[in-house]
């Protein structure tokens, strides 16, 4: 792993305005960027970025937004990607100090897991280049800092991902000085990443797959469906509904599903009953298909193997990490103790919510006294709500956070 080093053997350029270390820690693409400083008595003058300087060094960019940041000591925001719209950095700190960590996430490096970590401060006037496929973070060290950076993408709050500042895995050795660990001042976010890799890490048996794509890390593309990359590919369920009716109905013009075993069953902690789902579009090809695989669950035992899993993932803690994450992204109304209120037919349908946040959803109108039902609807989970409530109810869970 790379540390607070001296950056020995270093590859180092100097063109135009800059002097640039290259490979910095030994991989591929990082660079620590030291513009020109031209100081007089009444002041100093330095370009902090020129397209020209550094296109001339082989760092072709296009930057499309700048932000900025203010942070006390103690806070350490990170460690953030995102999983699509990936965006390459370029970082610089311009009041106090920061110590700054970019992590190679990169599938198919060989430094894949690694780190590197640079000291940024307004005297040193270093810059921090972070291509695409890394994640990205910082701890402030002086009493506060301002930290500004360049991005070659959008900001997309859909393809947030990200990985916890102290991953074992990782080993990033942050340098804390007369900090403690619990001095450290992170957001509820940074500190949930991430929920499926500590069910591997507490012991529960899942490999994840990694994209065909350069910079897709365990994220599926198009080219994966086509590939096969994943024997297991998880999805929201309009996009998984799309999906099973594009490749079974490719060979009808879509009029129809002529190939395939329908949707699968429902499985869920203590199911009992087999229920195959098929669409009405289905062939018969796609029903005797669906009967098919039905009898195949029954001989090897579906619900003794989704028990066993079920058991498994509790073990490893599965309802903690949910519930931890719930807690830090939704309002806890399945909590409180909410009365439900009379009931009204209700017609109306709300789509787009997470299937885990469903029933605190419904807590969540019922607070307000809008009697609403939850429900699976052709595209996924749904609330049912009155017509004269619909507008209402759409405000409050868009407000509540669970829908955007």
């Amino acid at each position: 792993m790379a540390g607070i080093k001296s950056h020995l053997n270093k590859e180092t350029d100097k063109m135009g305005q800059i002097k640039v270390e290259k490979n910095a820690g030994g991989i591929q693409g990082l660079c620590v960027i030291e513009p020109t400083v031209h100081g007089d008595a009444r002041g100093y003058f330095m370009e902090t970025y020129s397209k020209k300087d550094f296109e001339e060094i082989g760092l072709n960019y296009d930057f499309v937004q700048d932000n900025q940041s203010k942070s006390k000591k103690g806070v350490l925001r990170g460690l953030h990607f995102q999983k699509e719209n990936t965006q390459a950095k370029l970082v610089r700190c311009i009041k106090g100090e920061v110590f700054d960590v970019a992590v190679d996430l990169r599938p198919g490096s060989k430094t894949y897991g690694k780190w590197e970590g640079v000291i940024l401060t307004e005297e040193n006037k270093k810059m921090f280049m972070i291509p695409r496929g890394f994640a990205h973070g910082f701890l402030v060290l002086s009493d506060e800092a301002e930290f500004t950076y360049k991005c070659d993408d959008i900001y997309n709050h859909e393809a947030e991902g990200g990985l916890k500042f102290d991953d074992p895995d990782v080993g990033i050795e942050w340098p804390m000085g007369d900090l403690k660990k619990e001095d450290l001042i992170t957001s509820e976010k940074d500190a949930k990443w991430p929920s499926l890799k500590e069910l591997k890490e507490n012991g529960y048996d899942i490999t994840f797959a990694e994209s065909a794509r350069a910079d897709g890390g365990c994220v599926m593309r198009g080219n994966d469906v086509l590939q096969g990359t994943p024997d297991i590919m998880v999805t929201d369920s309009l996009t998984g509904n799309i999906m099973v009716k594009m490749l079974s109905s490719a060979a009808t013009g879509g009029s129809f599903e002529a190939t395939g075993y329908g949707y699968g069953p429902g499985i869920g902690e203590g199911y009992e009953q087999l229920v195959m789902i098929v669409s009405r579009a289905s062939g018969a090809p796609v029903i005797a298909g669906a009967i098919r695989y039905a009898a195949q669950l029954v001989r090897n035992k579906v619900f003794e193997v989704a028990k066993a899993e079920f058991a498994a993932a509790k073990k490893a803690g599965l309802k903690e990490i949910l519930d931890a994450r719930k807690a830090a992204a939704k309002p806890a109304a399945a909590e409180e103790d909410v009365k439900e209120p009379p009931k009204e037919i209700v017609t109306a349908q709300i789509a787009g919510i997470e299937v885990m946040d469903l029933e605190d959803a419904v807590k969540a109108l019922w607070k307000i006294n809008i009697y609403a039902e939850s429900g699976m609807g052709c595209t996924g989970p749904i609330i049912r709500v009155s017509d004269a409530n619909l507008e209402k109810a759409h405000e409050e869970l868009k407000k509540a956070g669970y829908i955007n």
